[in-house]
């Protein structure tokens, strides 16, 4: 009995003295008649002695405060905006577990492609989904779970844009934005540096009218969105193109607005319908003036001559009369619209 207390009390020893690597959290096993002996600090064996039950029982408790450390967004990382390094606890292996978590809140926002480092370890790819660069914010506490299958940390719940994707619109009903992983789809400028993750994504546009070092953002102030004619995945539909009758251009990349669509329109003569008007004549008079007969007088003069006597004539038909009707103004050309809020993903 005595040689089995001491054994344990040197384990103990030597586990405190040699750091977390030596034992750990995520080094307990999920079948329970394996955990006798599965952490060094703890003892569950079978036969252990009555006196080391609280010292396994404490060891337990620290272990799951060293678990909740490493796990509440306490850890505070170091480096960065691109690779950034924190430690531990409870002292991560390397590679990490499969599914192991961590929480963490970055000292800098990230640039391009940022990765992380535990414990002195191997730097991984920070990532909002399977193969997806992420991006964080400082000051930000953020929850990561590491995917062996792609060797990279993937932020949970896609950070804090939370499951919608880097570049995703959200029709949206509030006036300020959720978080700054978020921008109004107002076609503001913003900086190539400091969202050169999205810039990137979008095919790193030219300034357009901002700024050298600026890129602008969709503008959907006052539009209706539809689904690109050429959507990817599928031959064109043909439905919102070019065609004078139609959209007025072809509606094959993000950002193109239809030139004809507009609030109200005015129709010009080619675009009325051919139409006829009949009229009917039911009755009107024409008066004629008829010379008189010529009467000579002395010397050869015409006595009578410029008189005219007016003889009235009649038909069945009354006069016609054809007037204009109308003023040309614009008419709505809407169909029914509710006005929203639209937002953009763009960290």
């Amino acid at each position: 009995m005595k040689k089995e207390l001491l054994k344990f009390f040197v384990l103990l020893v030597v586990a405190i003295g040699a750091g977390p690597a030596t034992g750990a959290f995520w080094q307990w096993s999920r079948t329970a008649s394996s955990n006798g002996n599965s952490d060094p600090s703890i003892n569950w064996t079978e036969g252990m002695p009555p006196s080391v039950v609280n010292d396994s029982a404490r060891a337990m408790m620290a272990r799951l405060a060293e678990q909740f450390a490493d796990t509440s967004g306490a850890l505070v990382t170091a480096g960065g905006p691109t690779a950034y390094t924190v430690t531990t606890t409870q002292g991560f292996p390397n590679p990490p577990n499969d599914g192991q978590v961590i929480g963490v809140t970055f000292n800098v926002s990230s640039s391009a492609s940022p990765t992380l480092s535990v414990d002195g370890g191997t730097a991984y790819a920070i990532a909002s989904q399977q193969s997806v660069p992420g991006s964080v914010i400082s000051g930000v506490p953020y929850t990561m779970v590491y995917n062996a299958a792609t060797t990279a940390w993937i932020l949970r719940g896609g950070g804090a844009g939370g499951n919608i994707p880097l570049g995703g619109i959200v029709a949206y009903t509030g006036t300020t934005v959720p978080s700054p992983n978020f921008v109004f789809a107002n076609g503001q400028c913003l900086s190539t540096g400091a969202y050169s993750v999205y810039w990137a994504f979008i095919g790193s546009p030219a300034p357009g009218p901002c700024s050298a070092g600026y890129f602008q953002v969709i503008d959907l102030r006052g539009f209706v969105v539809a689904g690109l004619d050429t959507m990817p995945g599928n031959s064109a539909a043909g439905r919102l193109t070019s065609s004078g009758s139609g959209c007025g251009a072809a509606l094959t990349s993000v950002g193109v607005v239809c030139p004809n669509g507009v609030e109200s329109r005015t129709l010009t003569l080619a675009q009325m319908p051919i139409h006829s008007h009949t009229a009917t004549d039911s009755g009107h008079t024409h008066v004629v003036g008829v010379p008189q007969p010529t009467t000579l007088a002395v010397g050869g003069a015409s006595a009578n001559a410029g008189n005219y006597t007016n003889v009235t004539t009649s038909t069945g038909f009354a006069n016609i009369s054809v007037s204009n009707a109308g003023s040309g103004q614009a008419f709505p050309s809407l169909p029914p619209i509710a006005g929203i809020n639209y937002i953009i993903r763009v960290l």
